[in-house]
């Protein structure tokens, strides 16, 4: 079968168009004949304290210019160099490195036309690497490594389509205890006098499930939790919510959520409520969702769905269908009901 000549030729001029932009992006030389004599540029008006030398550009059409072209360095007022920049007509194009005042480099990375390129590197004022990575067009792409100030491992995430995911994470202890492997685990970081500061669930490398971030006094500043990276909202009453399987939509989907006074501490205290695992059975967003309780207090079937009222209003309805001895349902019932309409008035009010 033969191809539409208008297709092909349409295919090939694109073609022709990124291979070329791409060696217009990378074939940009600073060529000797394009460079002034060497310039200085002073902090004070005496001429006495240098703050940069380099070169500008010139060529027949701009004899004189005063776009920077090619190396220059900056220094700072005792005259220790702070900056090594390579420019393209006034635009940082090419390595760029930063130093600290006993002259160790802070940072080296490329640039493209002022944009962070390729690789990049961070480093402490004893030379030590805390930071390792990689850009593309400016954003952060890739995996990228962090190192602690004795150049153990803290933690590997992978940047990809600007989500973040936390691969790996080591504590700040004498073992650099491991504590997300993979992207499972559980983050906790402590006050300078041991005090836990915050605590996050990862899965899949993203937040997900209960968090909570301490003031210095021990008093939560903000709890909740997170469901795939995203907030959960905090319309269920006591309850947090998050995933537990691989899969994150549709049937097979598993879920777990705690319901109690300390749910946020969960698993901590979890004495002190009722944990709940489900999974779906049914997904019709945004309509429907069914899912079937799995747990060895809950078990039965539960419905959410979104029925249109008019253009403007939409109703919606949660039934639940528990399994459960006639003495234990007496005694869950008055709970479930009393949560169910809260948690649906909370839930009201999110919308208006």
């Amino acid at each position: 079968m033969y191809k539409p000549l208008r297709f092909v030729l349409m295919k090939n001029l694109w073609l022709f168009f990124l291979v070329s932009l791409s060696y217009a992006v990378h074939s940009q030389k600073v060529l000797p004949e394009n460079l002034s004599p060497k310039v200085k540029v002073f902090w004070d008006a005496n001429n006495k304290r240098i703050h940069s030398t380099g070169c500008y550009y010139l060529d027949e059409i701009n004899p004189k210019t005063t776009e920077k072209h090619g190396k220059w360095t900056f220094y700072a007022l005792d005259g220790s160099i702070e900056e090594e920049r390579f420019f393209y007509r006034n635009r940082m194009h090419g390595k760029q490195t930063t130093y600290f005042p006993n002259k160790q480099i802070k940072q080296q990375y490329f640039a493209q036309f002022n944009v962070p390129d390729s690789t990049f590197k961070e480093y402490n004022e004893k030379g030590t690497l805390l930071i390792q990575g990689n850009y593309q067009l400016g954003s952060p792409e890739g995996l990228w490594n962090y190192y602690y100030s004795d150049a153990s491992r803290w933690k590997t995430e992978l940047v990809r389509n600007d989500t973040t995911y936390l691969l790996d994470y080591f504590e700040n202890d004498s073992l650099h205890t491991q504590t997300v492997v993979s992207g499972k685990g559980q983050v906790n970081t402590y006050y300078t006098y041991g005090g836990l500061k915050e605590s996050y669930t990862f899965n899949n490398g993203l937040r997900d499930g209960p968090f909570i971030e301490l003031l210095a006094s021990g008093r939560p500043s903000i709890e909740g939790a997170f469901l795939r990276g995203k907030k959960q909202g905090k319309w269920m009453l006591q309850t947090s919510v998050w995933l537990t399987s691989e899969i994150e939509n549709g049937p097979g989907t598993e879920i777990a959520a705690f319901t109690g006074p300390l749910h946020r501490f969960f698993p901590r205290f979890r004495f002190l409520g009722v944990l709940d695992t489900m999974v779906v059975t049914n997904w019709q967003p945004p309509q429907r969702c069914d899912v079937l309780h799995t747990g060895k207090i809950i078990k039965g079937t539960g419905r959410f769905e979104v029925v249109e009222i008019n253009d403007h209003t939409s109703r919606f309805n949660w039934s639940e269908i528990i399994w459960a001895p006639r003495v234990v349902f007496l005694i869950l019932k008055p709970a479930l009901y009393v949560g169910v309409w809260i948690s649906l008035r909370r839930f009201a009010r999110t919308l208006r």
